[in-house]
C-alpha cells in the first residue's frame, strides 16, 4: 500500500474547508433568489479567472478549448449552484449537504453505467450506506422547519445528477485537451462561466434598486466566488499532485463534512443524534464505496 501525502491531504482538507462555503453562503444572502446568488458567486470566479488567464497568457486558447468549457460551466457551474442554492433555501443545511455528499459514489456508479461495467460490491454497499445516512437527517433542527424539504431534496438530487454528469464529462474532456493544465482548465471554466453569470443576474428579477442587503451580498459573493472556487480548486488541483486518484477521491467528504459543520455554527443550536449518525454512515460509506477491488469488475453481459 502506498503512504499516504500528508500535504496532500492537507491540500484536499483545505479546498473541501472552502467548498463547505456553498452550503452557507446561499443561507446568508436569504433575501437575495437562488440565481442572483449564483450569479455573484460565477461573476467574482469569472473576473478573478480572467486576470488570472491573462497575466498568464493563456487567454488566447483553442476555439474547442473554450467551447467546452463554456458547456461544462454551464452544467457543474451556474446550473448546478442555482439548483443547490434553492435546495439550501427550501429544505436547509443538513438533507442538501448529504444528498451532494454521495458525489463519491454516483460519480463511480455512473462511470460504470456508461462503461457497461458492473459495480463492484463495495460500491453498492457504500451507495446502500450513503443512502441510509440521508434518510435518517432530519429537516427540523432546533427551532429551524424547512419550509419545503420535499422540493428541496428533488432540487439537491437535480444538482447532484449535473455535478455527477459535469465530473465525468470534465475528466474527458480534460484528457482530451492535454496541453492545458489543471490550473488553466479551470480558470477557462471560471472565465467561461462569467457572460453566463451576468445574464442569470440580469433575469434573476431583483434589480439595483430592489431592498437588498448589498455588503453582505458582494460580501458572500467574494467569499464563495474567490475562495469557494478559485482558491479551493487550486487546492484540489495541488492535491491531485501528491495524491492518487484512489485516495484523493474519498477526500472529498472533506466538502460535505465542512458544510454540515458551517450549517450547525449557523443554526446556533445543537443537532438531533439522527444527523450526527447519518454522517456518520455517509463518510463509512464513501470511504467503502472508493475501495479498489483486487480484481477488477466484469463488463455488463460478459
Amino acid at each position: 500500500m502506498s503512504r499516504i501525502s500528508g500535504v496532500g491531504v492537507a491540500y484536499a482538507c483545505g479546498a473541501g474547508a472552502l467548498w463547505g462555503f456553498s452550503f452557507i453562503g446561499p443561507l446568508l444572502a436569504t433575501d437575495a433568489s437562488p440565481a442572483l446568488v449564483a450569479a455573484g458567486r460565477y461573476v467574482a470566479y469569472g473576473i478573478a479567472a480572467l486576470v488570472l488567464l491573462a497575466a498568464s497568457g493563456r487567454l488566447r486558447q483553442a476555439g474547442s478549448a473554450w467551447r467546452d468549457a463554456l458547456v461544462l460551466s454551464l452544467l457543474g457551474n451556474l446550473l448546478y449552484f442555482v439548483c443547490l442554492s434553492a435546495s439550501l433555501q427550501k429544505a436547509g443545511v443538513v438533507l442538501p449537504t448529504l444528498i451532494i455528499g454521495m458525489l463519491p459514489v454516483t460519480i463511480p456508479l455512473a462511470a460504470c453505467l456508461l462503461e457497461r461495467r458492473r459495480p463492484n460490491a463495495y460500491q453498492l454497499a457504500g451507495f446502500a450506506l450513503t443512502i441510509a445516512g440521508t434518510s435518517l437527517a432530519h429537516p427540523q433542527v432546533g427551532n429551524y422547519v424547512a419550509p419545503d424539504v420535499a422540493g428541496g431534496v428533488l432540487l439537491a438530487v437535480l444538482a447532484l445528477s449535473l455535478w455527477t454528469a459535469f465530473a465525468l464529462a470534465n475528466a474527458r474532456l480534460f484528457r482530451h485537451h492535454a496541453a492545458l493544465d489543471g490550473q488553466t482548465w479551470s480558470a477557462m471554466q471560471g472565465a467561461a462561466a462569467l457572460p453566463f453569470a451576468l445574464a442569470l443576474g440580469a433575469v434573476s428579477g431583483q434589480g439595483l434598486f430592489e431592498e437588498l442587503d448589498w455588503p453582505r451580498f458582494l460580501a458572500v459573493s467574494l467569499l464563495m466566488g474567490l475562495f469557494g472556487s478559485l482558491l479551493a480548486n487550486s487546492l484540489w488541483n495541488a492535491a491531485s499532485r501528491h495524491l492518487p486518484a484512489a485516495q484523493l477521491g474519498p477526500m472529498i467528504v472533506a466538502e460535505t463534512l465542512a458544510g454540515l459543520l458551517y450549517g450547525r455554527l449557523w443554526s446556533g443550536v445543537p443537532w438531533p443524534l439522527e444527523t450526527w449518525i447519518g454522517a456518520a454512515l455517509l463518510v463509512a460509506g464513501v470511504l467503502l464505496a472508493v475501495r479498489v477491488p483486487r480484481s477488477a469488475p466484469a463488463p455488463l453481459g460478459a
